[in-house]
């Protein structure tokens, strides 16, 4: 029952108006405590290390002044809400408010419409083949949602591009979005005779040949566009015959001799891909007091509008903006809701020890490492190797981080 008495007390203080307001000292148990005895309604009471945070109704804020005094703490205003409060702020913004009331009524008629296509998954067919294919169809910016059917649209779509293989539509509000699956692209086959050559310098780690000759074995050390398997075919024992009887030939030179074929073969090596990263030892710490201030506007071609132009009092803060817009280019039109947040935040000077900085820094180095690599071909990451750059009297942490990745490093290329 007393549960279901403070819903009503809340819900009836929004009515009336209330406050949110921060009370700052060191004896705020005591304040609570006068308030209850004093049959003070405060609610959504938070802590924080210098007070509390809380809701009070107007005329229960009036009330407070002798608990104040006793207390000696500090109260401030942060915000204030309610109905009272709203009207207040729109008996200021006529204007506004009609701008608002319109652009509503505006929203919920054009939301009945289609206004984005979105369209995701896809590689090999162009965005403007699949939004031709889907203005055949019916569907296009400025539709009637009520107009097409999605399993419809979806089954076109497929039948007319065969490089697709599933689509899928959701309509969301006043976009749709079109999910593509395309065909896996097989790899160019060549026809005729081919050599393997590697794509990037690298340490041999393991070959495999199906068809060809070797050029390289494990331990080697190659270059970009250095040979990997001939397309050639001869036996072990035939080029060794020929080599002895020809020293002053290179391979190569002997290798041309044979037949041609086309090289097949899986060649692994070693690579390297280095990141860097750094961490401070004194930084900037930047804490949130859990104060907050949100204002809200209109966005109208370009021009921001806000109900409440008061700016946050506080001395440090993060502000965050949300703009949630919509084109209608049929109209000329750029419209949205936005909202901006301010929060307080209290700045101070954070310490690291140096395994703190440097464990931060070889993530930095290490994330930075992993980008550099190209992901599949049965890639791995076998080995990670961590340096410090030391600079005398600095106040930096500094890490390079070395993978060694694995990998098929071998491409095919036609024989000239």
């Amino acid at each position: 029952m007393g549960g279901r008495l403070v819903i009503f007390k809340k819900v009836w203080y929004y009515i009336i108006g209330y406050l949110e307001v921060t009370v700052i000292g060191t004896t705020v148990e005591k304040f609570i405590n006068l308030t209850t005895q004093n049959n003070i309604l405060i609610w959504d009471i938070k802590k924080y290390p210098r007070g509390l945070k809380l809701k009070i109704s107007i005329s229960d804020f009036h009330k407070l002044r002798h608990i104040i005094r006793k207390t000696n703490c500090r109260v401030k205003i942060v915000e204030k809400k309610g109905i009272p409060i709203l009207k207040k702020k729109l008996r200021k913004r006529k204007v506004l408010v009609g701008g608002i009331v319109v652009a509503i009524v505006v929203l919920i008629y054009l939301s009945s419409f289609v206004w984005f296509i979105e369209i995701v998954g896809n590689e090999r067919v162009s965005d403007e083949e699949i939004i031709e294919t889907l203005e055949e169809s019916g569907v296009a910016p400025g539709t009637k949602k009520s107009e097409f059917e999605a399993h419809e649209i979806e089954n076109i779509v497929v039948n007319q591009h065969d490089e697709i293989i599933f689509v899928g539509i959701r309509v969301k509000g006043m976009k749709v979005q079109i999910e593509i699956v395309e065909k896996e692209e097989q790899p160019e086959e060549f026809e005729g005779p081919t050599n393997i050559v590697s794509d990037r310098e690298a340490y041999i780690t393991n070959i495999l040949v199906f068809s060809g000759f070797p050029a390289v074995e494990p331990g080697d050390v190659v270059k970009e566009d250095d040979v990997l398997i001939y397309g050639r075919t001869v036996s072990d024992q035939v080029l060794e015959e020929r080599i002895f009887e020809d020293e002053d030939k290179a391979i190569a030179e002997i290798l041309d001799e044979f037949p041609q074929t086309q090289a097949q073969g899986v060649v692994k090596g070693k690579v390297h891909q280095k990141g860097y990263g750094e961490s401070e030892l004194v930084y900037e710490k930047r804490e949130r007091t859990g104060e907050k201030i949100t204002q809200y506007g209109y966005y109208f071609n370009g021009e921001t509008n806000y109900l409440d132009l008061k700016e946050p009092s506080y001395v440090e803060y993060d502000k965050k903006k949300t703009l949630r817009k919509l084109n209608i280019d049929s109209l000329g039109w750029e419209i949205g809701l936005v909202r901006k947040e301010y929060y307080e935040v209290e700045v101070s000077q954070g310490e690291r020890s140096n395994s703190e900085a440097k464990e931060l820094a070889k993530e930095k180095a290490y994330e930075q490492a992993k980008k550099t690599y190209r992901d599949g071909d049965n890639t791995e990451i076998v080995d990670v190797h961590f340096e410090e750059l030391k600079i005398e009297k600095d106040q930096l942490v500094r890490i390079r981080a070395i993978l060694s990745v694995e990998r098929n490093i071998g491409k095919e290329v036609k024989l000239q």
